[in-house]
């Protein structure tokens, strides 16, 4: 999840290329990148999720749907300039990736740099659907992280 200008948006649209977020999924024959983003569907019912602790969880605020789709084509075109790659580890596997991020400041902090909001995570499923069966995340807190820039953590390059 980036927030690439540090603003704390409560949320990201389609076609924003300033706030996004980026699922890298493993697969030996065909990894790809998906995104997720909150769509305008006004009257739509509001989205939820039932945690394995039977709990019913908001996915998206009301009036709005999430819109999910491919986009690895996308993402090694303009503005990102993106690339990524899997190796299969004795223990999982390593993702390792390169991109541009369009509007931010990469100036060091030292030169008056800019902070920005970044996050991310790792699910575990297995199955590619239903629940998850573990998640860990650098700064987020708890499930909220990933649709709320200001549940991000702050990135900060430093001039060394």
């Amino acid at each position: 999840m980036l927030d690439n200008d540090g603003c704390g948006m409560p949320r990201y649209y389609v076609c924003d290329p300033m706030h996004h977020e980026f699922h890298f999924a493993y697969s030996a024959t065909h990894p790809f990148v998906f995104d997720n983003f909150w769509k305008p569907q006004p009257g739509a019912p509001q989205a939820t999720f039932t945690l394995p602790d039977g709990t019913v969880e908001a996915l998206a605020y009301p009036g709005e749907v999430m819109e999910k789709h491919e986009i690895t084509r996308e993402f090694s075109g303009f503005p990102y300039q993106g690339q990524f790659a899997f190796k299969r580890t004795p223990k999982g596997y390593n993702l390792e990736i390169r991109m541009a991020l369009p509007g931010a400041t990469m100036k060091a902090i030292n030169d008056g740099g800019q902070a920005l909001g970044f996050d991310i995570a790792i699910n575990d499923n297995d199955e590619g659907s239903g629940p998850l069966k573990q998640q860990l995340h650098w700064s987020g807190v708890n499930d909220k992280f990933w649709r709320n820039a200001q549940f991000f953590g702050t990135l900060i390059f430093l001039n060394r």
